[in-house]
């Protein structure tokens, strides 16, 4: 028996579409988010996780490179800016 492909959704604590459709497709889904993912099956792991913290992002994306490759990566993850972006000011800097 071969073993599930595996995928990656950040933000994923609200993506029930996004996981059903995965789950369909026969893969084996992690949730990095805030929250833990809100779809029950057994092929979707939930990894609390804060995705602006640089550090704690690091040790995630360790975690998953040290294992089985993953097949596919979705970017759900993001910010909602209740006011025009000229406006934003980052309140942390971002370190590459």
């Amino acid at each position: 028996m071969t073993k599930p492909m595996k995928a990656i959704v950040t933000g994923g604590s609200t993506g029930i579409a996004i996981y059903r459709a995965l789950l369909e497709l026969g893969y084996e889904a992690t949730s990095l988010a805030l929250r833990t993912a809100r779809v029950n099956s057994p092929r979707l792991h939930s990894v609390q996780v804060d995705l602006s913290d640089p550090l704690a992002t690091l040790r995630a994306a360790a975690k998953f490179a040290a294992t089985e490759p993953v097949a596919t990566i979705v970017h759900n993850a993001g910010a909602i800016l209740e006011k025009p972006l000229e406006q934003y000011v980052r309140t942390a800097p971002v370190q590459r």
